[in-house]
């Protein structure tokens, strides 16, 4: 199995497709990868989900035309699985950007409340994360206090985070932040 696996591994990373592999990479990060996949280790699953998926397709094409194997049932598996591995990590992405679009005014609430009573923008982004400590946006806003924390600017930590949440809403935000830093108008605003 673990040479198979090393095979589909190498396969990924030679196979010359960098639509599909943009696609996945940006999916990964959207449905936040908890796994920690690359998008090589991604792709070997997925092929190895599609070879299970024909090989199932197969012995049933076997058992219901009286022996003989359809390579069209098994080339049609084979579709099949690699879909819905694809099809598995869109939905993934979806769901938790769904919660995180909801969880966006909530938390931008608290923080332009925190910064109106005198904290910094650090310390009302620190409020909020620790108030919830399992939904996805406050994940993301502690990998912005993080980048923060190692030295990235404000701005580039936030442009990283719309970068990572392909959200319309997130992006104005974010945009008019750093336009309220750049202008001095006082952010709570």
């Amino acid at each position: 199995f673990c040479r198979l696996m090393w095979g589909l591994l190498v396969f990924g990373s030679r196979l010359s497709a960098p639509k599909l592999k943009d696609w996945l990479h940006r999916m990964l990060v959207a449905s936040g990868n908890p796994k920690y996949f690359t998008v090589e280790e991604y792709l070997a699953l997925t092929i190895l989900s599609g070879m299970v998926c024909g090989i199932f397709m197969g012995l049933l094409g076997v058992m219901f035309s009286g022996g003989h194997v359809s390579l069209t049932a098994v080339a049609l598996g084979n579709v099949i699985g690699i879909f819905f591995a694809l099809l598995r990590i869109r939905s993934q992405a979806s769901t938790r950007l769904r919660m995180i679009s909801r969880q966006i005014p909530y938390s931008l609430d608290l923080i332009s409340l925190a910064m109106g009573a005198g904290a910094t923008f650090v310390e009302a982004v620190q409020t909020v994360v620790s108030e919830n400590f399992d939904d996805p946006f406050n994940d993301e806003l502690r990998g912005l206090l993080g980048e923060m924390e190692l030295g990235t600017t404000r701005r580039r930590a936030l442009e990283n985070m719309a970068t990572r949440i392909p959200i319309e809403q997130l992006r104005v935000i974010v945009s008019s932040v750093i336009q309220a830093e750049e202008l001095g108008t006082p952010l709570a605003d």
